[in-house]
């Protein structure tokens, strides 16, 4: 660097006075719009590289011979911009005719700087990007070409996912949403894609640029199928549940829950009761072991929410979670706690009762501390004031769940309820 001399290539400001390069690209837009032909160009380019800087030089160079606007921002501003500078009032039934009028006095030429938010902030972008068909023919056929591919080749796959989330929405993310539409910690990422042009950040949100760029996006990379990180393994239980005909939000809530009983049986018994007596008298309450499938649950956040209605610490109180799926969100299912014994003779028409109309299938879990094998007593007690349509076991050799039910409701399609039975050791 020569001292005194400034760097003339600067991103935080436009150039002045020190214009270096683009000769020729200036050369043959002053001939092009003095001539008046081929009125309607576009020059793109990342962010820092120099456009709003060239459109100025445009500008100083053509003052003498053509009256030159420089405006940018939405429509109405860009409308206002225009009005002012041709002495026009644009604010009237056909604002077109009076444009077109004034530039048949003079030759004006209207430099539109970031025109692609004003296309996407526009309340009619179609109308505004059909005034743009040539240039954008043009520059698109030479961006995708060259310059996109180097866009996406230089960010990284966090950025690229955090772009795509970005560009999903028409208009700006506020910051507050930015953790929870972008995940952890996402400034950096912005700050990297802001840098090359392709988002528009500030202090109160972000916003997709380039509708372009999006377009060739979604040509050439388009986003995978959105892959659950709950897969479930293709097992016996899997087998069975393909068998039965369960959708992928029933299919992840029964395999939670029978990974969540098959590891809460491993628990000694004398770590989840609160006294010192034999039997379920001294278990903790049903909201002990509904905290601890909340937890099982939740493993799979991105797919389905869990959430307690209520939390009962009394000994005899119910305890159930609501279930919803994230992707769909009337799906939603219903699964009840109890401690096998207190007061829970009416548990699955409990249940039952709990489903919505739409709802297709429930759950419930009874935990229980006893050497007698529950299925029989369990069915003995817990169905006189719940008739079932049907009863169907699992494969031999599984455990969980211990087998699920079809209940019929009037004027509602059937309902499935999976049941739980998890007996604790006392070692």
């Amino acid at each position: 660097m020569v001292e005194g001399l400034e760097n003339p290539y600067r991103a935080d400001r436009i150039a002045d006075t020190l214009f270096v390069g683009r000769e020729g690209l200036l050369a043959e837009l002053m001939a092009t719009i003095k001539s008046r032909r081929n009125a309607i160009h576009a020059v793109m380019g990342g962010r820092g590289m120099g456009k709003s800087s060239f459109a100025k030089q445009l500008k100083m160079r053509l003052d003498s011979d053509v009256l030159t606007i420089i405006t940018s921002g939405n429509v109405k501003r860009v409308a206002s911009t225009l009005g002012h500078e041709l002495g026009l009032n644009l604010d009237v039934d056909d604002p077109v005719d009076a444009l077109v009028a004034a530039t048949k006095r003079a030759c004006v030429a209207v430099v539109l700087d970031e025109v692609d938010l004003a296309v996407q902030r526009a309340s009619a972008p179609g109308e505004v990007a059909t005034q743009l068909p040539t240039a954008i023919q043009e520059a698109e056929s030479k961006l995708h070409s060259i310059a996109f591919p180097m866009w996406w080749d230089n960010i990284r796959e966090r950025g690229r996912d955090v772009y795509r989330r970005i560009a999903r929405h028409p208009s700006s993310v506020p910051r507050a949403q930015w953790v929870a539409r972008f995940g952890d910690d996402p400034r950096p990422w912005l700050e990297v894609l802001a840098s090359t042009g392709l988002v528009a950040l500030d202090r109160d949100g972000v916003l997709a640029r380039g509708a372009l760029f999006q377009s060739w996006m979604q040509q050439n990379h388009p986003a995978a199928p959105e892959r659950s990180n709950t897969t479930p393994e293709h097992d016996g239980l899997d087998a069975w549940l393909e068998a039965v005909g369960v959708d992928a939000f029933e299919r992840l809530v029964v395999r939670s829950l029978a990974a969540w009983s098959r590891a809460t049986v491993e628990f000694p018994a004398a770590a989840v009761r609160a006294g010192t007596n034999k039997g379920n008298a001294d278990l903790q309450p049903e909201a002990f072991f509904q905290i601890h499938a909340i937890v099982a649950l939740l493993q799979h956040e991105r797919d389905l929410t869990a959430e307690p209605e209520p939390l009962s610490m009394k000994s005899r109180g119910r305890a159930d979670i609501k279930v919803r799926s994230r992707h769909e969100p009337t799906r939603r299912a219903c699964v009840e706690f109890k401690i096998f014994d207190r007061n829970d003779a009416e548990v699955v028409s409990q249940v039952i009762g709990y489903a919505a109309p739409g709802d297709t299938f429930a759950a419930v879990v009874s935990v229980d501390r006893w050497t007698r094998p529950l299925r029989p007593a369990y069915e003995a007690k817990c169905f006189v004031d719940a008739p079932r349509e049907s009863t169907h076991d699992p494969p031999p050799g599984m455990l969980q769940p211990a087998f699920y039910t079809v209940h019929t409701r009037e004027g509602y399609a059937p309902l499935r309820v999976w049941h739980f039975l998890v007996q604790l050791r006392d070692t």
